[in-house]
């Protein structure tokens, strides 16, 4: 009773605080960023891109040249989009100025007019009253009443071009009020981007991951997200020495956007082959990093628009995740709720470090590597293979063994497989010259290395006399090996899959994989089902020998060891 009281305490707490930067002056409802706003500042944080109130908005400032200059080269080349771009009360009054302008110019010509020939216009006199209403009867149709022009050819040729004037400028600044209406830059903030984004593990994948949302009901037409990640190392040279201090990178995104119905936690996989890689808070600090994301899209009415935040190193959070904050309809509601007051709000994974430091959390989230399975969705990369290697008796013999799947096996192909043993210098006893790589690289035979991936198999390799592996039939071979690596590799049409496994940490001896195919007569409850199912939950699950089918650990005894060629 007294936990639930406490927790409930903390939630009330949380509420508050979430209430109170909703209050907050500086807090927008699509880019939050009320204390990261106030931690750029204080801490005086250099970026690239604005966040709060004026997210998405270029710091970015050109120097060398006089800003004048600058401004009037893009008013110059680029004047239609410079004009649109204007906010609307701007638009408007440079509407207003130029029809007055071009009303006080006419004005003056006909007053001008009147004075050199007098016989050209009726109703008018000496003063400038006159003429300009004469000029505002012709500019705008609206009919001379008692003013007029007479048979004068010089009033009727001012006249004409007067209008003709008029209608080209009432077209050109019609149309780019228009478009400055009908653009649809404001609809960026109707689009709502997380003030922080997190690094933590989904299905065992560590991923990169911010939130996005559309507060309005209306559809985006083709939504697009792209996120690029900026290096700042002033040190940074290339081979040829050239100075490289900023360096952008692009992070490969999966987004599944569902026309923006519900909000979407976008990610971005830290393999290999991520920009991501390889980096923890304490090295992303040292080098600036910022990330910067930008959404794109079109409404329903053709217009282009984006919405813009950036990520510094301070406002990645390592091992947190983003809180849920949709609610599925219940009983007779029918409706999906979205909590927009939690839509920034992100709540620390289940891993048992309580507050520790940021540097110390990244290391702890980069290191730990639960047993992950990649998704099954539809063009994707399905391919699994299992987290650690077994090595025990199977068919009479001495075997490494790991599994390898594809979690889609209705799109199931041919795969091939193939696995390494890396060795350094020095170890179980073998020694290679200065001169040669400090490396070994010995290729393991297996028993099949071309597998129809319709169900999980189990991949094998003999330790026998031929087998880089023979010393581990000693009571101490692998512990000689601890620091030896093998490397599996799987490929199938597009995909690849590798693994690489530390002997020391990933390599158990006397174990087995538990049963994942469940044949039909031995389906969940008992019933019959007309295909086999796969239990994926169990596939990288190892269990004892000694546990279910066999004798213990310690009952193990290496297989004898064979003359090369003889039989087994």
């Amino acid at each position: 009773m007294a936990k639930q009281w406490i927790d409930m305490g903390r939630e009330s707490l949380r509420e508050r605080l979430l209430l109170a930067q909703v209050r907050h002056r500086d807090w927008t409802l699509d880019r939050g960023g009320v204390v990261y706003k106030r931690l750029r500042e204080e801490n005086r944080l250099a970026s690239l891109v604005e966040n709060g109130r004026h997210a998405g908005k270029s710091r970015v400032q050109f120097v060398g040249v006089h800003w004048l200059k600058i401004r009037f080269h893009i008013w110059r080349r680029d004047f239609y989009t410079s004009l649109t771009n204007l906010s609307l009360a701007k638009c408007l009054f440079m509407f207003f100025i130029t029809l007055l302008s071009l009303l006080c110019i006419w004005a003056t010509i006909y007053h001008f007019a009147y004075h050199h020939d007098p016989s050209c216009f009726d109703g008018f006199d000496s003063r400038f009253q006159p003429a300009f209403m004469f000029a505002l009867a012709t500019q705008q149709t609206i009919g001379y009443g008692t003013r007029a022009v007479t048979h004068c050819w010089t009033a009727t040729l001012l006249v004409t071009v007067h209008s003709l004037t008029s209608t080209v400028v009432y077209t050109f600044l019609t149309g780019v009020v228009f478009a400055r209406i009908a653009n649809p830059a404001r609809r960026g903030r109707t689009i709502l981007i997380s003030d922080s984004a997190v690094i933590g593990r989904r299905d065992g994948v560590l991923k990169f991951m911010f939130r996005i949302g559309d507060m309005r009901p209306g559809t985006v037409m083709d939504p697009h997200v792209t996120a690029h990640l900026f290096l700042c190392d002033p040190r940074r040279r290339s081979a040829e020495g050239e100075r490289l201090p900023v360096v952008a990178q692009r992070l490969p995104l999966k987004f599944v956007s569902g026309s923006m119905l519900l909000p979407v936690v976008v990610e971005h996989t830290i393999d290999e082959s991520s920009p991501l890689h390889g980096h923890n808070h304490t090295t992303l600090e040292d080098v600036s990093a910022e990330i910067v994301v930008t959404f794109g899209g079109q409404t329903e009415a053709g217009g282009v628009f984006t919405a813009r935040q950036s990520y510094l190193s301070s406002e990645i959070h390592w091992g947190y995740i983003f809180t849920p904050i949709v609610k599925p309809p219940t009983g007779d509601k029918t409706t999906y709720d979205v909590d927009l007051l939690r839509f920034h709000s992100i709540e620390p994974q289940d891993l048992g470090l309580g507050d520790n430091p940021r540097w110390e959390m990244s290391d702890f989230v980069r290191s730990h590597n639960p047993s992950q399975l990649p998704s099954s969705e539809l063009g994707e990369n399905n391919l699994a293979i299992s987290d650690c290697v077994l090595v025990a008796p199977r068919n009479g013999s001495l075997c490494l063994m790991f599994r390898v799947g594809d979690r889609r096996p209705s799109d199931s192909r041919e795969a091939s497989i193939s696995a390494y043993l890396y060795r350094w210098s020095g170890q179980n006893g073998q020694r290679w010259s200065t001169e040669d790589s400090p490396f070994a690289c010995e290729k393991l035979r297996l028993d099949r290395e071309q597998v129809l991936l319709r169900f999980p198999v189990t991949v094998c390799h003999v330790i026998d006399d031929t087998s880089p592996l023979r010393s581990w039939r000693e009571a101490d071979g692998m512990q000689r090996d601890a620091t030896a690596e093998i490397c599996v590799v799987m490929s199938s049409g597009p995909w690849i899959q590798r693994m690489t496994y530390s002997v020391a940490t990933h390599a158990k001896r006397d174990f087995h994989f538990a049963p994942v195919v469940l044949p039909p007569e031995a389906a969940v409850d008992g019933h019959q089902q007309s295909t086999p199912s796969i239990d994926w939950s169990a596939f990288h699950r190892s269990e004892r020998i000694g546990d279910r089918h066999g004798p213990g650990c310690g009952e193990i005894k290496p297989a004898p060891m064979t003359t090369k060629g003889s039989k087994r």
